[in-house]
């Protein structure tokens, strides 16, 4: 119990204090804003490298790990996608529920959580395969579907180049494909290129805690507060037996297991809210974003406490 209050401590801490920062205007939205920027654009992308560049590329990039953990997301969103239709919802907002059980909050919830349990190094590897899996499937499918809910002629040729150029224009996505040439080529990295992404590796998961208590401030549960948690939790729930099972049968070892069902339970990601917002959902999507933050709580600590 103590090695799980040791872990979950510092996470309530640093979000608190991201929070509190805002509530008490120690710091502006606009610094906030910079923070989160330099933890997506610099301190994730330096993580995903540095895992892959101090191993070799068959201890990073887990083929068993990545299969299993794509086919639990696709057939969450299919199943979210399919229902939300069947219960009558719009295709946009099908889109989004599908969104929802296929994709999490791993980079400023997930890694910063996993890497105090199995250190930076793995946990950068699980990191890059998460995100290959949800760039390469869950977003791009989700932009598709909502592109043909708003257009009876959708652009199909414009959607996959803006899908195409965000692709390239993510500097997560730049750092991993870097850092996976240098593994397979077995490319020399200098002691200090090392060094220094050591360094905002340790920065970034402190730093992305911190922000996700600034951006809860202001946020309010909208609607009926039961209702919100049922949904959420059943949807954690599906998604966590999804991702152990898939996990499972694919025969992958403890410790893949452990970081693969930990990082199911995270909470929704902004890029939910975000879409919800430019589709017309965002006190929806706001709300359940919120309501998923809170409730995964629960499951992180539930995890933790049976592998720990």
């Amino acid at each position: 119990m103590l090695n799980v209050l040791n872990i979950i401590a510092p996470v309530f801490i640093l979000t608190l204090l991201g929070y509190l920062s805002i509530r008490f205007t120690w710091l502006t939205r606009e610094q906030i804003n910079g923070i989160g920027q330099f933890v997506i654009k610099i301190g994730l992308p330096a993580m995903t490298f540095h895992a892959l560049t101090v191993r070799r590329f068959n201890e990073s990039i887990q083929p068993n790990y990545l299969f299993a953990y794509a086919t639990a997301c696709l057939i969450g969103f299919s199943l979210a996608y399919f229902m939300a239709k069947k219960l009558g919802k719009t295709s946009a907002f099908a889109a989004l529920s599908g969104l929802a059980f296929a994709m999490v909050n791993t980079a400023f919830v997930g890694i910063p959580i996993l890497t105090m349990v199995i250190g930076s190094e793995k946990a950068g590897a699980f990191f890059a395969m998460n995100v290959l899996v949800e760039m390469v499937l869950a977003v791009p499918l989700t932009l598709i579907l909502l592109e043909f809910a708003k257009n009876q002629q959708p652009n199909f040729k414009q959607t996959l180049k803006t899908i195409g150029l965000n692709f390239v224009r993510n500097n997560m996505m730049l750092g991993m494909f870097l850092g996976i040439i240098c593994s397979l080529l077995n490319l020399p990295i200098p002691k200090f290129v090392h060094t220094c992404t050591s360094l905002l590796t340790q920065a970034a998961s402190p730093l992305a805690l911190f922000v996700i208590g600034a951006s809860l401030y202001g946020l309010a549960l909208r609607g009926k507060y039961n209702k919100l948690f049922w949904l959420v939790g059943i949807r954690a729930v599906i998604f966590i037996a999804l991702v152990t099972g898939c996990l499972m049968i694919a025969g992958v070892e403890r410790e893949m297991l452990f970081s693969g069902i930990l990082l199911s339970a995270m909470p929704l990601p902004t890029i939910y809210a975000l879409l919800g917002r430019q589709n017309g959902y965002e006190t929806e999507t706001a709300a359940i974003t919120l309501a998923s933050t809170l409730f995964s709580i629960i499951p992180i600590t539930i995890i933790l406490f049976l592998w720990i």
